[in-house]
């Protein structure tokens, strides 16, 4: 590891991955490999039924409040809901970012 080490993420895994290479100094990572990663966030629920009740509950809390301080740090898909109508909220409010 001291000349630092290749990486691979799938998903919110390749999402972690970027951020520790890009925020991290001490951690070498030569190569990066993400696979499916919400980079640039995401905005809505793919493959998430308009008739289940626990999507749907998700739903409105995202659409109420993404960045309240409550929803970010109990719902872990508002850590990277990127509202792309809200930008600046987003860059101020995001707890990932």
């Amino acid at each position: 590891m001291a000349n630092g080490f290749n990486a691979i993420g799938f998903s919110q895994g390749g999402q972690i991955l970027r951020a520790i290479a890009q925020r991290c100094p001490t951690i070498q990572i030569n190569n990066l490999i993400s696979l499916g990663g919400q980079h640039q966030g995401v905005y809505g629920l793919p493959r998430c039924p308009q008739q289940n009740r626990i999507c749907d509950l998700v739903r409105k809390l995202l659409n109420y409040g993404a960045y309240e301080d409550y929803v970010q740090s109990h719902v872990v898909q508002a850590e990277y809901w990127h509202d792309p109508l809200q930008e600046d909220i987003y860059k101020n409010r995001s707890v990932f970012l």
